[in-house]
């Protein structure tokens, strides 16, 4: 509902001072929850490693917004359903196979993509 709102705060512009604020509200609401349900670990990495993990393909040029957010989700959820997947058939537990599975996945974006470095 209040996305523009949220994006134009998080670009910093002037005089969305409340937007901001209730967006990191939400942020620590939803962040409390859910940690005390699936554990730190896990949570920062659904949130980290997905993330991290699509800004290695994509600058940070508006353009390529929608090319970030989508590699994003889909690292995200084939990460998810790979470690679920490998929790379920060999007994492991959800929260640590989710980490290794989201790490695994980054480090192979490493291995693929190095990081370019910036020219001055």
């Amino acid at each position: 509902i209040f996305r523009r709102q949220f994006w134009r705060a998080s670009k910093g512009e002037k005089d969305i001072f409340w937007w901001d604020f209730l967006f990191y509200f939400l942020f620590g609401i939803v962040i409390t929850f859910s940690t005390k349900h699936a554990g730190v670990l896990v949570v920062f990495s659904i949130l980290v490693a997905p993330a991290a993990l699509a800004s290695r393909f994509f600058n940070s040029s508006k353009k390529k917004l929608a090319g970030r957010l989508a590699l994003a989700w889909i690292v995200g959820t084939l990460g998810l359903t790979i470690a679920f997947i490998f929790s379920y058939n060999f007994d492991l537990p959800s929260g640590a196979a989710i980490v290794c599975t989201l790490t695994v996945l980054f480090f192979l974006a490493l291995l693929i993509r190095p990081q370019q470095r910036a020219k001055d």
